[in-house]
């Protein structure tokens, strides 16, 4: 067999010939490159997972310490001040209503992790000033750390640029009590 390619390939023109190997040539090349940019692509991976195995491995080293400093920060909060999900709804309503300004208020999201259960809740203001938007974020601000922002968005209003629309994501805890279910 090898011997028919190179009684084919001998009788092509030069021409021929150069054609052939220019264009294997370019598919050597291509394939050549296309792996180096595999191999370039997996060694930056690797860089990466070493970087966080090697963060992950810090922060299992000081779990001691994370855990003495989540027990300390445990004993200094109060859970009968914790939120519960209809508790964070009612006074981020209550607050909103206080303010005077048109408002969405969202359906509540809880995410448990075992020692906390986290609510939050999502309000949209229309038309406000930033006054107002202000006194609402000060008033929030006053329930910390029991309560916090997990976002703030502000976009001016297009038919009244004086007027703002806004979007808080606020969000509590609950502590878990041990021996019980959320």
């Amino acid at each position: 067999m090898l011997a028919s390619f190179r009684q084919w390939f001998r009788s092509l023109s030069i021409r021929e010939k150069t054609l052939i190997l220019a264009l294997l040539w370019a598919g050597l090349l291509f394939w050549g490159l296309t792996g180096l940019s595999r191999f370039k692509l997996a060694l930056q991976r690797h860089t990466r997972m070493r970087a966080l195995a090697r963060e992950h491995r810090v922060w299992l080293e000081d779990e001691p310490k994370v855990n003495k400093d989540l027990v300390v920060a445990l004993e200094r909060m109060d859970a009968s001040k914790t939120f519960r999900r209809d508790r964070l709804v009612g006074k981020v309503d209550s607050l909103a209503r206080e303010s005077s300004m048109t408002f969405e208020l969202s359906a509540p999201k809880t995410e448990n992790n075992g020692i906390f259960v986290i609510h939050s809740v999502r309000i949209n203001f229309k038309d406000a000033r930033l006054e107002d938007l202000i006194e609402f974020y000060e008033k929030v601000r006053k329930e910390a750390p029991y309560i916090g922002f997990e976002t703030v968005n502000f976009m001016p209003e297009r038919m009244d640029p004086a007027h703002i629309r806004a979007q808080y994501v606020i969000s509590s805890f609950e502590l878990v009590q041990k021996g019980t279910a959320p």
